[in-house]
């Protein structure tokens, strides 16, 4: 399988720092509908978004669990609680390795407070004529 991670929440310093180059790089905002929809009119058949759920014991999967579709959330769902402010949701397909995705899922980038402005300048570039928002990330005063 792919699994694909996303956060519901942007401002998680945590993630900053661990995923962004301790907010020297950046955050990708996807729109969900277009995020699920494959290039190639592929819509929802292969893709399942999961939001994880965070849980001191692994789940027990059985055999009930692949007639009540409850299978795919007990594997690819469900994390340690310590990672529980990444609030992660799952995009979960059939087909591991790199996908495409449809070119409307982006739809905006948050920079890292630390992020040098010839940095932000070339993504601007790169996606000028996208309808693409950006945003700055601050870090709090004290």
């Amino acid at each position: 399988v792919g699994i694909f991670s996303l956060s519901k929440n942007p401002c998680v310093g945590m993630m900053w720092a661990l995923y962004a180059s301790m907010r020297h790089g950046y955050c990708i905002i996807y729109n969900k509908d277009a995020l699920l929809k494959a290039p190639g009119n592929i819509y929802m058949n292969d893709r399942l978004m999961l939001e994880v759920k965070y849980s001191r014991n692994a789940p027990k999967a059985d055999l009930r669990d692949i007639s009540n579709g409850k299978l795919p959330k007990k594997l690819f769902g469900t994390k340690e609680i310590g990672w529980s402010a990444e609030e992660e949701v799952r995009i979960v397909t059939d087909k591991s390795g790199m996908q495409s995705l449809a070119p409307s899922a982006l739809c905006g980038i948050i920079f890292g407070s630390e992020m040098l402005d010839r940095d932000k300048k070339k993504i601007k570039d790169k996606l000028k004529n996208r309808n693409v928002s950006f945003y700055q990330l601050q870090r709090k005063k004290k």
